[in-house]
């Protein structure tokens, strides 16, 4: 069994906590990052077996300085007020094909595990829209351990790779000889990670889900963003304040961060701001989305479901369009539909494949009469007394 004599448990005087907390609110990202450099030099020192026991039990103050601002707001490129409307329907917002995966870098292999996300690319489901069932409040002193735990499976790492640990930091050597060091914050969570292959390191932000799970977000300062988190997943995280949204991406090597006023989205419900906002910056990313919003004068809040090549649209009087892209053109195809088949959400992205959707339309199928039954999508029609299946495929 592996010994615990090398792990300092020093306990640390009220003055040195008080001394360590003031010093931790006032730590720029420079500051974390040169930490991490120190700590480095500590664990390589211990790999070449140079243990100094007062090295060890030291908690490493930092001194105050300025913090720099890690984000730049960006101004909006589209009028928010411009894309509501009071005749709000969800009952179509419910597919999560889209949720994708993010690495935490270009270079790294660390990524999250997708059964901890259930957040979509564009479409939220209606059970994620409020504020409190997104996020809720994590009990830290009695859930810190789980969650150094699960950051410890994150990383494939055990007690066997713990090298040392103190009540700031905690060093690990993986089975593939990287050094990854965990960085506490004043609750002893950890809150920062750092990683050292070879000559490259990378440094990480931690936040966890209220189920423990931790997310990682390439390293940003946290002291320069106003408001509380509202939503996060593996590509984002959201904070908001009284005044205005600020949103974080994760670019893979870096965050970005926009502000969007809460002035701009008058008459939006809580419970509608997180799908409305998600489809906003998804169709301000994408330049063809962006033209077919603006040219068809389109409101957010009637988009049904959109992906990278099409756009459900639901107008005032219930009729439906749907927005195909053409490649060949390299334009938008409108396609007019009294109603929507009866196929779930998610079955939209075989439906409109460009293979199926093309044979649909030189056959002149109606998209209405196509219905999903187990496991696959059909077209029926009524010839004679005899009810014949025209067109049939798997999901």
């Amino acid at each position: 069994m592996k010994s615990d004599e090398h792990i300092s448990h020093e306990p640390l005087g009220l003055a040195s906590i008080m001394e360590k907390i003031s010093a931790f609110k006032n730590m720029s990202l420079r500051e974390k990052l040169q930490s991490s450099k120190e700590n480095l030099q500590r664990a390589s020192s211990r790999l070449k077996g140079n243990f100094n026991t007062e090295e060890e039990k030291r908690v490493d103050t930092p001194v105050h300085a300025t913090a720099n601002h890690s984000y730049n707001p960006a101004p909006s490129r589209y009028n928010l007020a411009d894309n509501r409307s009071s005749n709000t329907d969800n009952r179509y917002n419910t597919d999560a094909k889209y949720s994708n995966d993010t690495k935490y870098s270009s270079e790294t292999k660390y990524s999250n595990d997708t059964k901890y996300s259930n957040d979509t690319k564009y479409n939220s489901p209606a059970k994620s829209n409020s504020f409190t069932s997104s996020m809720e409040p994590v009990e830290v002193s009695k859930n810190k351990i789980k969650m150094t735990k699960n950051l410890e499976k994150l990383f494939s790492l055990d007690r066997s790779n713990l090298l040392s640990s103190d009540h700031s930091t905690a060093f690990y050597k993986s089975t593939k000889n990287k050094i990854i060091i965990f960085e506490k914050d004043i609750s002893e969570i950890p809150c920062t990670v750092t990683i050292k292959d070879g000559t490259k390191v990378y440094v990480y932000t931690v936040k966890y889900k209220a189920d423990y799970t931790p997310i990682l977000y390439p390293a940003y300062d946290e002291k320069e963003i106003e408001g509380e988190i509202i939503y996060m997943d593996n590509e984002e995280i959201w904070y908001k304040d009284f005044h205005k949204l600020t949103l974080g991406y994760n670019n893979g090597a870096s965050m970005e961060f926009h502000v969007v006023r809460m002035s701009e989205l008058p008459g939006v419900k809580e419970e509608d701001l997180i799908p409305y906002v998600k489809r906003y910056f998804a169709i301000n990313r994408s330049p063809k989305m962006s033209k077919l919003v603006k040219e068809n004068a389109l409101l957010l809040n009637n988009i049904v479901k959109m992906s990278d090549n099409y756009l459900i649209y639901r107008h005032v009087n219930n009729s439906y369009s749907i927005f195909v892209y053409s490649y060949a053109i390299l334009g938008f195809n409108e396609i007019k539909l009294d109603r929507l088949p009866a196929i779930s959400m998610s079955s939209f992205d075989t439906l409109l494949s460009p293979e199926i959707l093309r044979f649909i339309l030189e056959n002149n199928f109606p998209i209405e009469d196509f219905e999903e039954k187990g496991g696959y999508i059909e077209y029926t029609k009524e010839i004679g007394r005899n009810r014949i299946t025209l067109m049939r495929f798997k999901l």
